[in-house]
């Protein structure tokens, strides 16, 4: 097992690539979009696991506000997040890792979505994705913070339904690829109806629904247990797509 840590031209954007030692093509790579308040040292042990599992390099970012990030989390938006989540993209490729597979978590799901439409990707997972209004994509955080802000998102993803209006969900619908979409049983930020508006607007792929999970695994009284499930899932549909396309 390697560990590789560089920065990206954009915002110096810390980046890390695990790459396993033994490796089943060598042309393919997965990108791990994590969700907010989380960083590239949350997830390593996690990722490290998941290339040995499946023989593949995995990379992440601390996108802005996030991590290590430069950006400060009051001056983050979502649209900076995008265009790194993008240049981490570009610079895989620059790598020679011709194929990606995506996999995001929460606003890492979102932010997924939003990729598949401006990078071509073999697959995406989108798992406890988030869902956000297209008039915060350059708002601040600063200016989503705040009880009546919070209040007002938590209405708004509540009435969220396959016929809302929003760039994800549209870029979702155009991508011609597998898309998985993971629901947490339990997930007390994100209700139900948002992962199956999502599912709504796919055009081939599964969903996945994992019993009794919360939002957070880490968070519950046997994290442990959930997040094996959850590499479970992850490293049987990277599997399977590899195997799909005879590597």
């Amino acid at each position: 097992m390697s560990i590789t840590d560089s920065t990206l031209q954009i915002h110096e954007a810390p980046y890390r690539i695990i790459t396993p030692d033994s490796i089943a093509v060598d042309t393919w790579c997965v990108i791990w979009i994590q969700g907010f308040g989380s960083s590239i040292a949350d997830h390593t042990e996690r990722v490290s696991r998941l290339a040995e599992l499946t023989r593949l390099p995995y990379a992440m970012v601390d996108y802005a506000g996030q991590g290590r990030s430069t950006i400060p989390l009051a001056d983050s938006t979502r649209q900076m997040q995008i265009d790194e989540v993008c240049a981490l993209y570009d610079r895989l490729k620059a790598l020679g890792y011709s194929k990606c597979i995506v996999l995001g978590n929460s606003l890492g799901s979102y932010l997924t979505a939003m990729l598949s439409e401006l990078r071509p990707a073999e697959c995406i997972v989108l798992r406890a994705p988030a869902l956000y209004p297209d008039d915060e994509l350059d708002v601040p955080q600063r200016d989503k913070e705040g009880d009546d802000k919070l209040t007002s998102r938590k209405l708004w993803r509540q009435n969220v339904t396959k016929d809302t209006d929003t760039k994800a969900l549209h870029a979702v619908e155009k991508f011609s690829g597998h898309t998985y979409v993971i629901e947490h049983d339990r997930d007390e930020i994100i209700p139900a109806n948002i992962p199956k508006a999502y599912f709504a607007h796919m055009t081939a792929g599964n969903y996945i629904h994992i019993p009794d999970c919360e939002h957070t695994p880490k968070t519950m009284q046997y994290p442990e247990k959930y997040h094996a499930i959850i590499e479970n899932w992850l490293a049987t549909i990277v599997r399977n797509e590899l195997a799909a396309r005879g590597e």
